[in-house]
């Protein structure tokens, strides 16, 4: 039985050492007149995390005798989600494989589940990975990879989205649709030519453009401008 005049100062310390201290509980009588202290509920949320223990450091019995530092580990709480760091593709936003590899990193995530859908449809919970690889349909356009992460408490983060843009590659050869090169005026030596492509070309790369005639002989042109039509 305890001296009821004395408060015992009780203690929750996690791993953090952040810590609660109890006050305002009542003794209850059970075995022993006045041997059980009740506290009233708590709120963890914001103060305490991790590793849960409870500290007690005075308290007495009606004989005065007090009661030795005391410490027992109680429990894990945990309610703060995985830490999303990373959520990308090893190719680019923009690509031109259907075959894609996502890059995730995260901090204490335990599974993950990935989607087209932010309804996850179908889609289960899988062990964390931190190299995905996926398919895209064979359509080209814009698709968005939803990404979800839950921790061994169950904490589940938010919805994350990446969005992916497939282009089936252009493997289409250029061609020349004309070649305009008017026959030199007596008495003057200069020709203009004018090649026109089949589609846009690119202005950066300057084609490889020769004169020949009958004897071998060959001119290359390298002072050509690009020109919209």
């Amino acid at each position: 039985s305890m001296h009821t005049g004395i408060q015992p100062n009780l203690q929750l310390v996690d791993n953090h050492k952040k810590q609660i201290e109890f006050a305002g509980g009542t003794w209850e009588e059970t075995t022993y007149k006045n041997d059980t202290y009740v506290i009233q509920p708590v709120d963890l949320a914001g103060k305490l995390e991790g590793r849960i223990s409870l500290k007690i450091t005075e308290a007495a019995d009606l004989a005065g005798n007090k009661q030795k530092t005391f410490s027992q580990k109680l429990f894990s709480f945990d309610i703060t989600p995985p830490l999303l760091k990373t959520f990308r593709t090893k190719e680019g936003n923009e690509v031109e494989n259907r075959k894609i590899t996502i890059l995730i990193t995260a901090r204490e995530a335990e599974s993950m589940r990935l989607a087209e859908k932010r309804q996850f449809d179908g889609s289960a919970w899988q062990p964390f990975d931190k190299k995905v690889k996926l398919t895209l349909p064979e359509e080209q356009g814009k698709y968005t990879i939803n990404l979800q992460l839950k921790d061994k408490a169950d904490n589940q983060t938010e919805i994350f989205s990446l969005p992916v843009t497939y282009r089936i590659p252009d493997t289409t050869l250029p061609k020349v649709v004309q070649v305009i090169a008017p026959t030199p005026e007596p008495g003057n030596s200069y020709l203009p030519v004018t090649v026109i492509f089949s589609e846009s070309m690119h202005a950066g790369i300057k084609p490889k453009l020769l004169l020949k005639d009958d004897h071998k002989k060959q001119i290359e042109l390298t002072s050509g401008a690009w020109e919209k039509t």
